[in-house]
């Protein structure tokens, strides 16, 4: 299916002429912005115009050479969008590049393991399906027509196939289709929550988030459905598993109460780490990059933004960041 019912190739022309538009204002913004660092603005105040700015020395020094080899960051923001629309950015926060024409109900994107393609779950009048876009806005294509919510999608090692959370049979379950729509199953079944897949970079495994024990914890299972292995054990809430590039680790989120923080820990078990630590916050949906650092989604300064941390927890600083502005679910594309 190749349809493009909401004119979406249309929508990212119009937005990529937008760029420029309040250059002059956004500069003078920017001038008199105190952050240290990479400080990413946008703006349009009536939701008609957008504009990206960067500032500090990381971005200014930073060749496009670096940059390609660094990776680019695709991630969910609400700026002129009414709701949410997917952008991408370099690995320092500049370069930013609207990707879906934005409607309000673009969500989850998830990079294909050539950083040719971007997977993403669109709402269309109440449901949410898992679509396609190539990886400059165009090709659009819609791969599900559930009658639930699928979302969530995880791109298989080889790119031949996208895993994908979906409740079309009522429950939150993992579902399996080919890279183009077809031969949907399920591959987990019964009455526990399953959701959150993330297919390993190295392996055919597949780490999810579930509460068959009783409680939301991070399994790993065979991407086949095989039988799961639970790696958390803790009274608390944990979930949104990210692989590490080699396949060894995972970061993960653990809530307790109001406060979420991200957690790390090997991919067959054992002892976990904890990388942040920001109480009465939520520092959410981990995502890592090429290099040893990892993106996450805040609400630590109010609006969610999207940092980075080192994974060994330190050295936490803005990427993508607008004052009035969310910024979510960070998504890193794999180097060329």
């Amino acid at each position: 299916m190749t349809d493009d019912p909401n004119g979406e190739e249309a929508k990212v022309a119009f937005f990529k002429t937008l760029p420029g538009i309040l250059t002059g204002v956004a500069a003078v913004l920017t001038a008199a912005a105190t952050l240290t660092g990479v400080l990413v603005t946008r703006g349009g105040g009536d939701g008609d115009s957008d504009t990206a700015t960067t500032t500090g020395e990381a971005a200014t020094t930073t060749t496009p050479e670096e940059s390609a080899a660094e990776g680019r960051i695709a991630f969910v923001s609400d700026v002129g969008a009414g709701g949410g629309a997917i952008f991408t950015a370099n690995a320092h926060g500049g370069d930013v590049m609207p990707i879906t024409g934005g409607n309000g109900s673009d969500a989850k994107p998830a990079w294909s393991p050539d950083g040719m393609k971007i997977a993403f779950a669109r709402s269309f009048g109440g449901g949410l399906d898992i679509c396609v876009v190539n990886a400059d806005g165009g090709g659009f294509r819609r791969l599900t027509r559930s009658r639930g919510d699928d979302t969530k999608p995880t791109w298989s090692r080889g790119g031949s196939e996208i895993a994908f959370r979906s409740n079309r049979e009522g429950n939150d379950e993992i579902y399996v289709m080919n890279a183009d729509g077809t031969g949907q199953r399920p591959l987990t079944r019964g009455r526990a929550t399953n959701a959150a897949p993330a297919w390993s970079p190295t392996e055919d495994l597949i780490a999810f988030q579930s509460d068959v024990g009783g409680n939301m914890d991070v399994y790993v299972m065979s991407a086949d459905g095989g039988r799961a292995q639970r790696l958390t054990f803790n009274a608390v809430e944990e979930g949104s598993p990210a692989w590490s590039p080699d396949g060894r680790r995972i970061v993960y989120v653990r809530r307790t109460g109001r406060d979420w923080e991200l957690w790390m820990i090997r991919a067959d078990g054992g002892r976990a780490q904890q990388l942040t630590f920001t109480p009465d916050a939520a520092d959410k949906a981990p995502a890592w990059a090429p290099a040893d650092l990892i993106a996450f989604e805040t609400d630590r300064d109010g609006d969610w933004d999207i940092w980075t941390v080192e994974d060994d927890g330190g050295n936490e600083q803005p990427l993508v960041a607008g004052e009035g502005v969310d910024d979510s679910e960070p998504a890193w594309a794999p180097p060329p």
